[in-house]
């Protein structure tokens, strides 16, 4: 099968990092750093084992607060990444392990660990 770590550095929200294990459309673990750690860790079980088109058409567009994106949006954001590179004839049998790197800014309003 098609295996993939995605590495997502997210983009105004309080979450630092994303590493998701993607393996033929399947997000099969979910590591978040910072953020609100239990609402994350929830979100992450819920999704493990979820197809990456489900978890787009569940979670993509949430807002938190005033903000115009939100965590979930975000975890949509990065497995949407995967769609657009995981070409199975394009990747490699062992799991490349790919970037996006997306500055960040401090964002108000959350507890950061």
């Amino acid at each position: 099968g098609v295996a993939m770590t995605i590495k997502y550095n997210p983009k105004g929200v309080c979450a630092r990092e994303f590493l998701l294990d993607v393996e033929d459309g399947v997000v099969r673990s979910v590591k978040i750093t910072g953020g609100c750690n239990g609402n994350l860790q929830g979100i992450s079980r819920l999704i493990e084992g979820m197809k990456v088109e489900d978890i787009i058409s569940r979670i993509e567009g949430i807002r938190c607060g005033f903000k115009n994106t939100s965590c979930p949006d975000q975890i949509a954001g990065s497995v949407t990444q995967w769609t657009k590179l995981a070409r199975p004839e394009e990747v490699l049998p062992d799991g490349p392990l790919f970037s996006v790197n997306i500055p960040l800014k401090k964002e108000e309003g959350c507890d950061t660990l």
